[in-house]
């Protein structure tokens, strides 16, 4: 793997950028995050290839009395789908908004059925619907890890798949294949799990990547991908590790380091496969002499 030319920084509007999310839809990658002024704001922007912006940076969700924070973004047929929490006044919801191919939304968001989920959340888009992972509290504890299946509505489909319970798990992922689905999380402090299932959500294989934590997966036409941060939850100095995975989740090759500048604090990756490679944003925290610096970056990784 080989990364193309300087990191780019994104979110120019500059007031705490986090929680980068991205897509490739075919012909752009998407990156939205949420930026905190007097309340949490769902931001976007399109990029090329080489993190150049297409157009300019939108707010994509506006709210005066709530924080819309914790997105994850899609690639639909007419656009884009995004998942986010939306906090205050009565309560905290998941809500889910459509856009079009320039991140104009289209119609109202509408609250996702409800499903016992901690934020932050992911979701996947799959053939009738969509899919949904996280970590939980339905069970009395606070940090087991769920999986579940929606309809285009956010509804419920069957029922829920727990793939941790009792063991602190932390943020994690969702990616959805044609006939299968994987599951990337966390123990807090602990490794890296990437759980297959089938179409089903039935249990296939779990997969023990290695120390780390925050794991993000996505689709590839030969498998998964997926990214991590190897010590985000000890608030310690970070490496972004990286690596490509066969169908059944076991590595291809060994993971490689994406953002290697060690004195730097990396969480809250996202990535985007587009064929020829892969787009990762993260949220990176320097040293205090270098604090403007801090914010949401993109890098792109050509295959060999």
């Amino acid at each position: 793997m080989a990364q193309l030319g300087p990191l780019t920084s994104l979110s120019p509007s500059g007031i705490n950028p986090a929680y980068p999310t991205i897509v490739w839809n075919g012909a752009a990658f998407a990156v939205v995050w949420n930026q905190v002024a007097t309340s949490q704001d769902l931001f976007g922007v399109l990029l090329d290839e080489t993190g150049v912006p297409i157009g300019t940076e939108k707010q994509l969700i506006t709210s005066n009395n709530t924080d819309d924070r914790y997105a994850t973004i899609v690639a639909t047929a007419t656009g884009f789908a995004l998942m986010y929490e939306e906090a205050g006044g009565s309560g905290r919801g998941m809500q889910l908004a459509t856009f079009d191919a320039t991140l104009i939304q289209t119609g109202t968001s509408s609250t996702i059925g409800n499903l016992a989920y901690a934020a932050p959340h992911k979701l996947a888009i799959r053939p009738g619907g969509y899919a949904i992972a996280g970590v939980t509290n339905q069970l009395g504890s606070s940090a087991d890890f769920m999986f579940d299946l929606l309809d285009t509505n956010g509804a419920r489909v069957g029922v829920d798949t727990f793939l941790a319970v009792g063991i602190a798990a932390a943020q994690g992922s969702v990616a959805a294949s044609q006939s299968s689905f994987a599951v990337a999380w966390s123990e807090q402090f602990g490794a890296v799990h990437v759980t297959v299932l089938d179409s089903a959500g039935g249990i296939v294989r779990d997969n023990v990547l290695g120390p780390g934590e925050d794991p993000e997966v996505i689709a590839t036409p030969t498998g998964w991908a997926v990214a991590w941060d190897d010590s985000f939850q000890a608030q310690v100095n970070s490496s972004l590790l990286f690596a490509e995975l066969s169908p059944d989740g076991t590595p291809i090759a060994a993971p490689v380091s994406i953002a290697p500048r060690t004195d730097t604090l990396k969480s809250n990756r996202s990535l985007a496969g587009n064929g020829s490679g892969y787009g990762i944003t993260w949220h990176e925290l320097f040293p205090a002499a270098e604090t403007d610096k801090d914010g949401v970056y993109f890098a792109y990784v050509a295959k060999p």
